[in-house]
């Protein structure tokens, strides 16, 4: 019993002179900037981790975060094994005071730091990918510090990584982040959360998730009930629901908050217009080309409304007796003007949108019918 007690004894005495050994040769290795070397040295006690003891298995996570570590940080796989290495110091560690303790956590925020500055660089060269990841590692690994989260959010929009961005944005709203920090004049910057929303809205919008869309849209109309591109997203969705009503009362509502705006009031004409309110639609469709004269969809749609009554006059004047006397001659010859005075209104609008998009196959066909119609034919024929 005595000779096994003493061969247990030895052996591990052994052992422990060998991890002083491996650790000696680790820390030459350090110091020397032999990295290589010293991941491989420390990586000769990874089997034996868990069974060191105390004092060793907390030098033993500490340099193998020093090997991995390396000169700096970098977003490789070595990156979660420096971390899990440090972490794994603070934890085991029982004085949170104790050495390693301290370097680990100075290292752990000193990483933090750097992955910002590789995150800011990689947002500077537009890697979005990059620096979405990057961001997202330092948030990991500092939860308090929820601009990271924020910043990944918007690196992964700007790579179209429309899921992940998506996920970010909803932790953001978890976490009740609003941007909100006081700046060096003493004033506090504007809060980010109605932008965190409508950017949740946009990508259900994108994925076409319509009616969550809606729902995240009405939520950031609360927090800034003017703003005047929730507004516009909000109508704009309505379209997409086909719920008209909706739209008008919101796009009438932009309007008055807006009305600069050309594309509300070509929107606003062509609710109309499909409602059948043709002088409502023809004044918006006019208020969108007077605040924007390059509006081509506009003078398209405002020609449109102009000519809506041709089938109903076409089928008037087909309706009337063959029979030719006095009083149905009057009657075509009336309908016959209305429909040319008709005509003459909507020719300088498809003039006007083929004059901005010179190819648009329908306006030459129509520009053409109506010229002819009108008596105009050299320029029908120069069509």
């Amino acid at each position: 019993m005595k000779k096994t007690i003493l061969a247990v004894l030895v052996l591990s005495t052994l052992n422990s002179f060998s991890q002083k050994d491996e650790f000696k040769l680790v820390e030459k290795a350090l110091k020397k900037q032999n990295f290589e070397l010293a991941k491989n040295k420390i990586s000769l006690l990874d089997d034996r981790a868990e069974s060191l003891d105390y004092e060793s298995k907390i030098k033993y996570y500490f340099l193998r975060g020093e090997a991995f570590y390396e000169n700096g940080i970098s977003l490789d796989d070595n990156l979660d094994t420096v971390l899990e290495s440090y972490k794994t110091v603070i934890k085991t560690e029982k004085n949170e005071k104790g050495k390693y303790s301290i370097l680990s956590d100075l290292k752990i925020k000193t990483i933090t730091s750097e992955l910002a500055n590789i995150a800011n660089d990689k947002y500077s060269t537009e890697d979005y990918k990059s620096s979405s990841l990057a961001f997202e590692k330092a948030y990991s690994i500092s939860k308090k510090d929820t601009v990271y989260l924020y910043n990944a959010a918007a690196s992964s929009l700007n790579s179209k990584d429309y899921d992940a961005a998506l996920g970010y944005y909803l932790s953001l709203r978890e976490v009740g982040y609003t941007g909100i920090a006081k700046q060096e004049d003493g004033t506090f910057s504007k809060s980010k959360s109605a932008d965190i929303i409508k950017n949740i809205a946009l990508i259900y919008e994108y994925k076409g998730d319509n009616e969550k869309a809606l729902v995240a849209i009405k939520e950031a109309r609360k927090e800034n009930p003017t703003d005047i591109s929730l507004l516009t997203t909000e109508s704009n969705l309505y379209i997409k629901l086909d719920d008209m009503d909706s739209f008008k009362r919101v796009a009438l509502e932009a309007s008055e908050l807006d009305p600069s705006n050309a594309e509300l009031q070509n929107n606003l004409g062509i609710v109309f217009s499909d409602s059948g309110d043709n002088e409502q639609a023809i004044k918006y469709f006019k208020k969108a080309i007077e605040l924007n004269p390059k509006h081509k969809s506009a003078y398209f749609s405002l020609a449109s409304v102009i000519l809506k009554d041709d089938p109903a006059i076409v089928e008037e004047m087909n309706s009337l007796p063959m029979k030719m006397t006095p009083k149905v001659a009057a009657k075509y010859d009336k309908l016959k003007a209305k429909r040319e005075a008709m005509y003459l209104e909507a020719i300088p609008y498809i003039e006007k949108h083929l004059e901005i998009d010179p190819t648009d196959k329908t306006s030459i066909k129509l520009l053409k019918n109506l010229y002819g119609s009108t008596g105009q034919l050299q320029k029908a024929k120069n069509l």
